[in-house]
Protein backbone atom coordinates (compact mmCIF):
# COMPACT_ATOMS: atom_id res chain seq x y z
CA UNK A 1 0.00 0.00 0.00
CA UNK A 2 1.43 3.26 -0.90
CA UNK A 3 0.73 6.41 0.77
CA UNK A 4 0.54 10.16 -0.70
CA UNK A 5 2.74 11.57 2.29
CA UNK A 6 1.48 14.78 0.27
CA UNK A 7 -2.24 14.24 0.61
CA UNK A 8 -2.15 13.10 4.49
CA UNK A 9 0.00 16.60 5.28
CA UNK A 10 -2.86 18.59 3.60
CA UNK A 11 -5.89 16.80 5.37
CA UNK A 12 -4.00 17.33 8.79
CA UNK A 13 -2.94 21.15 8.35
CA UNK A 14 -6.62 21.54 6.41
CA UNK A 15 -8.04 19.79 10.07
CA UNK A 16 -5.59 22.22 12.08
CA UNK A 17 -6.84 25.23 10.56
CA UNK A 18 -10.31 24.51 10.61
CA UNK A 19 -9.86 23.47 14.35
CA UNK A 20 -7.82 26.47 15.15
CA UNK A 21 -10.26 28.76 13.86
CA UNK A 22 -12.35 28.61 16.88
CA UNK A 23 -10.55 30.90 19.89
CA UNK A 24 -11.31 29.66 23.53
CA UNK A 25 -12.04 32.15 26.47
CA UNK A 26 -8.81 33.42 27.90
CA UNK A 27 -7.66 34.80 31.20
CA UNK A 28 -6.93 38.27 31.88
CA UNK A 29 -5.24 40.88 34.33
CA UNK A 30 -8.47 43.06 34.33
CA UNK A 31 -7.53 46.16 35.78
CA UNK A 32 -10.52 48.71 37.44
CA UNK A 33 -9.93 52.60 37.99
CA UNK A 34 -12.39 55.29 39.26
CA UNK A 35 -11.46 57.84 36.95
CA UNK A 36 -10.68 61.56 37.96
CA UNK A 37 -14.32 62.71 37.38
CA UNK A 38 -15.75 60.83 40.53
CA UNK A 39 -13.58 62.82 42.84
CA UNK A 40 -15.59 65.40 44.82
CA UNK A 41 -14.42 69.02 45.39
CA UNK A 42 -12.34 67.77 48.00
CA UNK A 43 -10.84 65.39 45.98
CA UNK A 44 -11.41 62.55 47.35
CA UNK A 45 -13.21 59.08 45.33
CA UNK A 46 -16.04 57.84 47.05
CA UNK A 47 -16.82 54.28 48.70
CA UNK A 48 -18.22 51.77 45.64
CA UNK A 49 -17.87 48.60 45.20
CA UNK A 50 -17.26 46.68 41.53
CA UNK A 51 -18.06 43.12 40.77
CA UNK A 52 -16.32 40.84 38.12
CA UNK A 53 -18.43 38.11 37.26
CA UNK A 54 -17.28 35.08 34.66
CA UNK A 55 -20.42 34.07 33.15
CA UNK A 56 -21.71 31.73 30.52
CA UNK A 57 -23.85 32.56 27.64
CA UNK A 58 -27.32 31.64 30.15
CA UNK A 59 -25.84 33.61 32.93
CA UNK A 60 -24.76 36.51 31.05
CA UNK A 61 -28.24 36.75 29.40
CA UNK A 62 -29.87 36.40 33.05
CA UNK A 63 -27.29 39.52 34.12
CA UNK A 64 -28.01 41.67 30.98
CA UNK A 65 -31.48 41.96 31.78
CA UNK A 66 -31.28 42.10 35.74
CA UNK A 67 -31.42 45.39 37.77
CA UNK A 68 -28.14 46.69 38.83
CA UNK A 69 -29.82 48.66 41.44
CA UNK A 70 -31.33 45.36 42.75
CA UNK A 71 -28.19 43.42 42.65
CA UNK A 72 -26.24 46.10 44.66
CA UNK A 73 -29.55 46.01 47.17
CA UNK A 74 -27.71 44.84 49.90
CA UNK A 75 -29.54 41.24 50.12
CA UNK A 76 -29.78 40.13 46.85
CA UNK A 77 -29.80 36.29 46.37
CA UNK A 78 -28.52 37.07 42.59
CA UNK A 79 -25.73 39.17 43.95
CA UNK A 80 -25.02 36.24 46.63
CA UNK A 81 -25.18 33.34 44.85
CA UNK A 82 -22.72 34.68 42.41
CA UNK A 83 -19.03 33.62 41.61
CA UNK A 84 -17.84 37.11 41.75
CA UNK A 85 -14.58 38.75 42.59
CA UNK A 86 -15.71 41.55 44.22
CA UNK A 87 -13.08 45.02 44.12
CA UNK A 88 -14.06 47.60 46.83
CA UNK A 89 -12.85 51.33 46.61
CA UNK A 90 -12.61 53.67 49.48
CA UNK A 91 -10.95 57.26 50.10
CA UNK A 92 -8.43 55.18 51.98
CA UNK A 93 -8.26 53.09 48.81
CA UNK A 94 -8.98 55.03 45.75
CA UNK A 95 -6.50 53.46 43.33
CA UNK A 96 -6.19 50.97 40.45
CA UNK A 97 -7.25 47.58 41.31
CA UNK A 98 -6.41 44.49 39.72
CA UNK A 99 -8.00 40.85 39.30
CA UNK A 100 -4.80 38.99 38.50
CA UNK A 101 -5.33 36.40 35.61
CA UNK A 102 -3.43 33.96 38.41
CA UNK A 103 -6.63 34.60 40.64
CA UNK A 104 -8.65 31.51 41.70
CA UNK A 105 -11.68 32.71 40.65
CA UNK A 106 -10.50 32.44 36.34
CA UNK A 107 -10.73 28.58 37.50
CA UNK A 108 -14.20 28.72 39.04
CA UNK A 109 -15.46 30.65 36.17
CA UNK A 110 -13.97 28.15 33.72
CA UNK A 111 -15.61 25.61 35.31
CA UNK A 112 -18.70 26.74 34.96
CA UNK A 113 -17.89 27.57 31.10
CA UNK A 114 -17.01 31.24 31.46
CA UNK A 115 -17.28 32.91 27.94
CA UNK A 116 -18.06 36.71 29.38
CA UNK A 117 -17.14 38.91 31.92
CA UNK A 118 -19.88 41.28 33.59
CA UNK A 119 -18.55 43.91 35.27
CA UNK A 120 -20.96 45.50 37.42
CA UNK A 121 -19.99 48.99 39.52
CA UNK A 122 -21.99 50.42 42.41
CA UNK A 123 -21.51 54.32 41.44
CA UNK A 124 -22.51 56.47 44.09
CA UNK A 125 -25.48 58.96 42.84
CA UNK A 126 -25.96 57.08 39.18
CA UNK A 127 -28.57 55.22 38.45
CA UNK A 128 -30.49 53.23 35.58
CA UNK A 129 -32.07 50.40 35.07
CA UNK A 130 -32.60 47.80 31.90
CA UNK A 131 -30.37 46.12 29.73
CA UNK A 132 -28.64 49.19 28.88
CA UNK A 133 -27.65 50.30 32.16
CA UNK A 134 -24.40 51.90 31.80
CA UNK A 135 -23.16 50.53 35.53
CA UNK A 136 -23.49 47.43 33.71
CA UNK A 137 -20.63 46.25 30.94
CA UNK A 138 -20.64 42.49 29.25
CA UNK A 139 -17.27 41.58 27.64
CA UNK A 140 -16.07 38.48 25.69
CA UNK A 141 -13.52 36.80 27.52
CA UNK A 142 -12.40 35.02 23.95
CA UNK A 143 -8.72 35.60 23.36
CA UNK A 144 -9.48 36.61 19.57
CA UNK A 145 -11.02 39.43 20.82
CA UNK A 146 -8.29 41.01 22.66
CA UNK A 147 -4.51 41.57 22.47
CA UNK A 148 -2.30 40.86 25.22
CA UNK A 149 -3.49 39.49 28.51
CA UNK A 150 -4.47 42.78 29.65
CA UNK A 151 -8.34 44.57 30.30
CA UNK A 152 -8.63 47.89 31.50
CA UNK A 153 -11.68 49.15 32.97
CA UNK A 154 -13.18 52.83 34.15
CA UNK A 155 -15.46 53.39 36.48
CA UNK A 156 -17.13 56.68 35.37
CA UNK A 157 -20.51 59.17 36.33
CA UNK A 158 -21.50 58.02 33.67
CA UNK A 159 -20.83 54.11 33.97
CA UNK A 160 -18.22 51.71 33.29
CA UNK A 161 -16.00 51.83 30.14
CA UNK A 162 -13.62 49.54 28.80
CA UNK A 163 -10.55 51.08 27.84
CA UNK A 164 -8.92 48.25 26.01
CA UNK A 165 -9.12 47.93 22.25
CA UNK A 166 -11.11 44.98 21.63
CA UNK A 167 -10.33 43.19 18.42
CA UNK A 168 -13.39 42.93 15.71
CA UNK A 169 -15.94 40.21 16.51
CA UNK A 170 -14.84 37.19 13.45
Amino acid sequence: MRINWRAMVAVALGAGLLGGCAAGPGKYDVAVRPAEGLRDGAGRIPSFEVDLVGVNPTDAERLRSYSVSDYFSGSDPVRADADRKTLAFTAAKPGPQTLSLKDPVWKTWSSHGATELVVLANIPGVGGSGPNDRRRLVLPLSTDRWKGSDIEIEIQRSGVVCRTPMNPEK
